[in-house]
């Protein structure tokens, strides 16, 4: 059943039906209109059925009227969209206008009308809330109750729908009453547990929805656009966080620098769409040669930062080069002829180096490097000015 209800869900989107039931609309919305489309066809098909046997002419006349009515609604709820107001305008007709006609004019208790209440009380509960509900709740039970003691000091007011039959055999109009009630309990209950059934899985669609959306704002709020890596502003708030575990459990931290050499000019000669591919191919080098526990994120401009929980210096300057010599001969631009080479500084945390100085610090070696002709890793735990003067960039 559930695998049913998703593809009618997903062949409604791909029609022109997706704007009133498509998935795109709000749950409330959607399920206002399925139900009051059911209805409507309901009330009409029910007033043609009788109308052939002419037979019940104040409750076929009821039933198309309700149809007509219910497509009323739903046409100025969807032009106007006032949804909020068409639905609980018509959840308050269906429980004190509609049910209350139908057991006047279908022959009372007998026809079913007991389960025509529990959908009323249903359709209340799933489409009204805070006031609305509230109000719902204490009216409609004592509408209800009124009609049934209305009805009860004065029978005269039920139209009995058997009456135009003309059967003589008592045994035969009982029967009908009968088959007429399982008949109404069972159209009532299988609609009411569809629509349950439609509820929960659009329920649970809209969930998975939400939940995709908010990892996909998470990413964009912690993630670079061009390389995918983390972007700055995580990495030094995860940095700051790695300092306090390694320095409470008394365990190593690395970091690396890394840099693209003379990456303005190859994007100054090769355009900006092949500086984004250079600067994405070698994010996904960096990524393929790290352990799952490291955090890469892109520092600024081409420079890279790889965090590295738990490791030594000398076991990060080992993980840096070979880094530095994968992307050396690794063709990182296929459809261009262009050799890539990265330099890089590597640092160890300290007790005392905060994130400002250990940065600066990796950032001198990287510097380092680069003057010792690029395409090199530098490791050297030398402490910058700023330490011991107290200033933190």
């Amino acid at each position: 059943m559930e695998y049913i209800i998703k593809m009618v869900f997903k062949t409604v989107d791909k029609t022109i039906l997706r704007i009133f039931f498509g998935s795109s609309v709000p749950i409330n919305v959607r399920f206002f209109n399925i139900c009051i489309i059911f209805f409507t066809l309901y009330g009409a098909f029910l007033g043609i059925f009788l109308s052939l046997f002419g037979i019940a002419y104040e409750f076929r006349v009821f039933c198309i009227a309700t149809a007509i009515i219910f497509f009323l609604l739903f046409f100025w709820a969807n032009v106007t969209k006032k949804h909020n107001f068409f639905i609980t305008l018509s959840v308050y007709l269906f429980n004190m206008i509609f049910l209350p006609a139908s057991y006047l004019f279908a022959g009372g208790i007998t026809l079913g009308f007991i389960h025509q209440i529990a959908v009323g009380f249903l359709v209340t509960y799933i489409f009204l809330n805070d006031k609305t509900f509230f109000a719902a709740s204490i009216i409609h039970p004592l509408w209800y109750i009124t009609i049934f003691y209305l009805s009860y000091k004065n029978p005269g007011i039920i139209i009995d729908l058997m009456a135009d039959l003309h059967f003589d055999d008592t045994h035969i109009t009982h029967m009908i009453e009968i088959l007429s009630f399982i008949f109404n309990m069972g159209l009532i209950t299988a609609a009411s547990a569809l629509l349950i059934k439609a509820l929960v899985i659009a329920f649970k669609e809209e969930r998975r929805t939400s939940v995709n959306l908010l990892k996909e704002l998470e990413n964009l709020s912690v993630k670079d656009q061009i390389t995918g890596l983390y972007n700055r502003r995580y990495m030094l708030s995860y940095l700051e966080d790695a300092i306090d575990d390694m320095h409470h459990e008394n365990k190593p931290l690395s970091i690396i620098m890394f840099d693209i050499d003379k990456f303005k000019d190859k994007n100054d000669t090769h355009g900006h769409m092949t500086g984004d591919e250079i600067l994405k191919n070698v994010a996904c080098a960096i990524v393929e040669n790290c352990r799952r526990s490291d955090i890469a994120a892109r520092y600024g401009g081409d420079e890279f930062v790889v965090i590295m929980p738990g490791v030594s210096g000398t076991a990060a300057y080992i993980s840096a080069n070979r880094i530095r010599e994968y992307i050396e001969t690794k063709n990182i631009v296929p459809d261009i002829d262009i050799r890539i080479t990265i330099s890089g500084g590597v640092v160890s945390y300290e007790d005392d180096l905060n994130v400002a100085v250990l940065l600066e610090m990796a950032d001198d070696n990287l510097y380092k490097a680069k003057n010792r002709g690029q395409n090199m890793i530098v490791w050297e735990q030398v402490y910058p000015i700023s330490k011991y003067t107290g200033i933190h960039q």
